[in-house]
């Protein structure tokens, strides 16, 4: 919290991003450098969810590869061992990745998991009326084995996403805190998103 706190602390200015990339290194610098997270993102839940900023530990384009599906178009087939819980059948799914967010954000579920960068992770926590701010968003948390996601939303409406790995030495609680912390910068009055 510490780390976070300091950054909202040095950040209390009116920001102005006059070049849409430079928020890859605002995402740097509030989920990665603070040593919480593997790769973070921010997007939008308008009509459809859709990403616009991202970083991982090492550059933009490997935030991308985490939080992306690749080269398809964000729908895609994946085979579904035992979807029925009943120890017998695995199927093949469509799986939209922006669909499956954006139905998690407004109901806090995830039937078929949450997929992000084609990397499910089962949704097991969330709280559709989370404060951020001074206002109401919302909170996602997904978990896989030895990783998970923390997605905290906004009240407008802007999504931060922050991977972490336990393998790489980060935990669920300091991702969140991060995430939180990032979450209530850009809501707040000098920044508005």
């Amino acid at each position: 919290w510490e780390a976070a706190s300091t950054k909202a602390e040095s950040l209390r200015h009116p920001i102005r991003i006059s070049d849409m990339s430079e928020w890859d290194g605002i995402v740097r610098e509030w989920l990665i450098d603070v040593g919480h997270a593997f790769a973070g993102g921010l997007g939008t839940n308008g009509d459809a969810f859709s990403y616009w900023a991202a970083h991982g530990t090492s550059s933009v384009d490997e935030g991308w590869s985490y939080l992306l599906p690749g080269e398809d178009s964000g729908v895609y087939q994946q085979t579904i061992v035992d979807p029925n819980g009943d120890g017998e059948a695995t199927t093949v799914v469509e799986i939209n990745e922006a669909q499956i967010m954006k139905d998690a954000l407004t109901t806090g579920k995830a039937p078929m998991g949450l997929w992000i960068g084609k990397q499910k992770y089962s949704l097991v926590r969330f709280d559709l009326e989370q404060e951020v701010g001074d206002g109401v968003g919302k909170w996602l948390f997904g978990s896989a084995p030895k990783q998970g996601v923390n997605i905290v939303q906004t009240p407008n409406g802007t999504v931060v996403v922050s991977k972490y790995s336990e393998d790489a030495g980060h935990t669920s609680g300091n991702n969140k805190t991060a995430t939180m912390a990032f979450a209530e910068y850009l809501a707040g009055p000098d920044v508005g998103y």
